[in-house]
C-alpha cells in the first residue's frame, strides 16, 4: 500500500511541499517536518470527508497507523542537478575571475620589474669596456689608438677651430654643473674598479 502512493516533495521560496497526485493532496511548511505534519493533517480531513460522505475510499489509501509510518519517495535528482549546476557555474565563476586578477597582476609586476631593472643599467656599463674595445679595433691597419688621439688633438689645436673666450667660459661653466650632478654617480661607480 505504501508503495502505491507517488508522494513529491519540493521545496520553493524557503517552503516546503508536499503533494499525493492520486488523490490531489498539497501540504506546506516553512520546514520539511511542518510540511509532513500538514501533509498528515492533510490526509486525514481527506479520509474523514470520504467517510462523512459515505464513500468508499480508493483502494490504495491509508490507513491511519500505516500514515505516521509514511516513506516520503521525493525526487532529489532534480534538485541535486539544479545544485550540481549552480556549484559548478560559481566554481568557473571563481577561476575565471582569479585567471583575470592573476594575469593583471603579473602584468603589473612584471612592468615595475622592467621600470626598476638594475639588469639593463649593468649590461650597459657592462658594455663599456666592449665599445671602447670595439672602437680601437676599428682603427684603419697601421694607425695606432695613440696616433688617432695625436691627430685630434692637432686639429683642435688649429687656429680656424679656436674657441672664443666667452663661449670658453660658458663651456666651462656648463662641464662644472654637468660634473657637480654626475660626481656622486661616479664616485658609486668607483667602487667597481677598485
Amino acid at each position: 500500500m505504501l508503495g502505491k502512493l507517488e508522494i513529491i516533495y519540493k521545496e520553493k521560496d524557503n517552503k516546503s511541499f508536499f503533494f499525493v497526485p492520486k488523490l490531489g493532496i498539497i501540504s506546506s511548511g516553512k520546514n520539511i517536518q511542518e510540511a509532513r505534519k500538514n501533509l498528515e493533517i492533510e490526509y486525514e480531513n481527506y479520509i474523514k470527508k470520504i467517510e462523512d460522505a459515505e464513500l468508499q475510499p480508493p483502494s490504495n489509501h491509508l490507513k491511519n497507523t500505516e500514515l505516521k509510518e509514511l516513506g516520503i519517495k521525493t525526487n532529489y535528482t532534480t534538485e541535486l542537478t539544479m545544485f550540481g549546476i549552480k556549484y559548478l557555474l560559481v566554481v568557473i565563476t571563481i577561476m575565471i575571475f582569479l585567471i583575470i586578477v592573476s594575469s593583471q597582476i603579473q602584468k603589473q609586476f612584471s612592468q615595475l620589474k622592467d621600470d626598476l631593472s638594475l639588469d639593463d643599467a649593468i649590461s650597459k656599463i657592462e658594455e663599456i669596456p666592449d665599445k671602447i674595445i670595439s672602437s680601437i679595433n676599428n682603427l684603419s691597419p697601421g694607425e695606432s689608438p695613440l696616433k688617432k688621439i695625436e691627430k685630434e688633438l692637432e686639429r683642435a689645436a688649429r687656429k680656424e677651430n679656436q674657441i672664443p673666450k666667452e663661449k670658453q667660459d660658458k663651456v666651462i661653466k656648463e662641464i662644472n654643473i654637468i660634473v657637480d650632478r654626475a660626481k656622486p654617480f661616479v664616485d658609486a661607480f668607483k667602487r667597481l674598479f677598485e
